[in-house]
Formats: structure tokens, C-alpha cells, sequence
């Protein structure tokens, strides 16, 4: 083997590596842009569904007041009360 091949050797080698650890590079950066994004959409997502859980507590309370208003209601009405607004048919 002539020096000039053992250098050309040599070269297509360094290329090669050099190829190589840019594409390594490049995924390695792909990937750590992916995981933020990700990241982010998780937080989103999660302060979201809080959100939600806030929401339908609140919800919940609203229906056991208004189940409560109506027992009442009920109650009353079995007792004999009226309310103004009531028709009343003769």
C-alpha cells in the first residue's frame, strides 16, 4: 500500500466518522426537542384535568344544593305550602 492511499484511507475514514457523529448529533437534538414538546403538552394536559376535577367538584356541590332545595321544596309542599306564583284552580 503507497502512502497516497494509506492518506486517502485515512481521509474517507475521518469523513465517515465525521458523517456519523453529525447524524448522531442531529438525533440526539431531534430527540431533546421532542422530549421538551412532550414535556410541555403533558404540563398542559395535566393542568387541564385539574382544571376539570375543579369544575366538576364544583358541579357536584351546585347538584347537592339543588337536590337539597328540592327535597325541601317537596317537603314543603306535602305540608301544605304554597308558593305565590302557584295557580290556583278552583
Amino acid at each position: 500500500m503507497t502512502n497516497e492511499k494509506r492518506k486517502r484511507l485515512k481521509a474517507s475514514i475521518m469523513v465517515g466518522a465525521i458523517l456519523l457523529l453529525v447524524i448522531i448529533v442531529g438525533v440526539v437534538i431531534w430527540q431533546q426537542v421532542n422530549i421538551s414538546i412532550r414535556k410541555n403538552r403533558i404540563e398542559h394536559l395535566e393542568a387541564e384535568i385539574k382544571r376539570y376535577e375543579q369544575m366538576i367538584a364544583e358541579g357536584e356541590d351546585q347538584i347537592a344544593i339543588r337536590e337539597l332545595e328540592e327535597w325541601i321544596e317537596i317537603e314543603a309542599r306535602e305540608l301544605g305550602y304554597v308558593w305565590e306564583s302557584d295557580k290556583k284552580y278552583d
